[in-house]
């Protein structure tokens, strides 16, 4: 099967887990974006819409990434665990796949998309939007390990691939959802080649964008780093300073002091050296 991607993009890192799971061989076909291989005669060809990811196994071809993930859990998974073949647990997992694709990537899209590729500044409204979509996923896997209940399937691994772009991209700071923590936590440990699957190219996106984003939550975590070291670096300086001042100030006092006892004329007290300049009356010629 060739397949089309870019590991930037977490659609395609969607697909390449779930390859992974059912032990489905990738030829992977690298698409330079940047370079505008998408839009190549040849592509176009195998994909009028030029998009990835593009999955061709024999005469079919796939365009969409949750399709692709669906079809390689059906044709080459070794149980239905993955994409389950009863309607209700089914319809659930699918349920998954649309809200990331109608709501949580489309989200997080329309927030990041603008900065990275037309470099424009960030919309808080959109990142608002954003944050409302990362707070219904932390309720939607309340009460269980993942996100279609206590076992993977593919809306996990089509989830991870958004949430982590997120994460490694600062967008927000995800210890403020504690069940999506946990969840990608869960999906580290247990999702096969999670590393070199999804995490490398989660960690590529998330250098982009924070190239790109000037408010970060790494960013912004970096600041505050750095800020209290200045603030203490300021405070040492000034330390610093204040015991040169104390120094000099006693140097200067043991050196008056050391040239009073060296010459003692110059601190006679001012009554006796009268005296001594009064005359004797006794003595005073008649």
């Amino acid at each position: 099967m060739d397949f089309y991607y870019s590991e930037i993009s977490p659609a395609c890192r969607s697909v390449m887990l779930t390859a992974k799971a059912v032990g489905a061989k990738l030829n992977k076909k690298p698409i330079n974006l940047e370079k505008k291989e998408h839009l190549k005669p040849e592509y176009i060809k195998i994909n009028p819409q030029h998009t990835i990811p593009t999955l061709v196994d024999g005469n079919l071809k796939l365009r969409e990434s949750r399709p692709i993930c669906t079809y390689l859990a059906s044709q080459h998974g070794k149980d239905e665990s993955l994409y389950p073949k009863d309607p209700k647990e089914r319809a659930l997992v699918d349920n998954l796949l649309s809200f990331d694709m109608g709501t949580l990537s489309q989200r997080m899209k329309e927030y990041i998309a603008p900065v990275m590729f037309h470099n424009e500044k960030p919309d808080p409204e959109k990142k608002k939007n954003l944050e409302e979509a990362l707070t219904w996923l932390n309720d939607l896997l309340e009460g269980h390990e993942f996100s279609a209940g206590n076992k993977i399937t593919v809306a996990d691994f089509v989830l991870i691939s958004t949430v982590s772009s997120i994460i490694e991209a600062g967008i927000v700071d995800i210890s403020k959802y504690k069940n999506i923590k946990a969840w990608v936590e869960k999906c580290k440990s247990k999702m096969n080649g999670y590393d070199t699957e999804n995490g490398k190219g989660a960690k590529a996106f998330g250098e982009v964008a924070k190239s790109k984003l000037p408010n970060s939550e790494s960013k912004k975590d970096s600041k505050d780093e750095k800020e209290p070291k200045d603030a203490k670096d300021a405070k040492d300086a000034k330390d610093d300073k204040n015991a040169k001042d104390t120094k000099d100030e006693k140097e200067g006092k043991d050196m008056k002091d050391a040239k009073e006892m060296k010459d003692p004329k110059e601190t006679k007290d001012p009554k006796i050296e009268k005296r001594e300049k009064t005359p004797n009356p006794k003595k005073a010629t008649p």
